[in-house]
């Protein structure tokens, strides 16, 4: 898993999974991304990351 992309509100999270036993480096048997976004449940509305999040996030954006 990785981050994909990172905006202002929301971010991508991409991954593959690959079959039990697989060996190391073996294609990936599904790939697929995720897209999710900070949401304030009070408001109902989205919402901006923080700074820490973002700075989180950022630890595994693809480079």
């Amino acid at each position: 898993m990785w981050i994909e992309q990172l905006r202002a509100v929301d971010f991508t999270v991409a991954y593959e999974v690959r079959a039990a036993g697989a060996a190391p480096g073996s294609p990936a048997a599904v790939t697929a991304t995720t897209q999710l976004a900070a949401f304030d449940i009070e408001t109902q509305r989205l919402r901006r990351l923080s700074g820490p999040e973002r700075e989180y996030l950022a630890q595994w954006l693809e480079a």
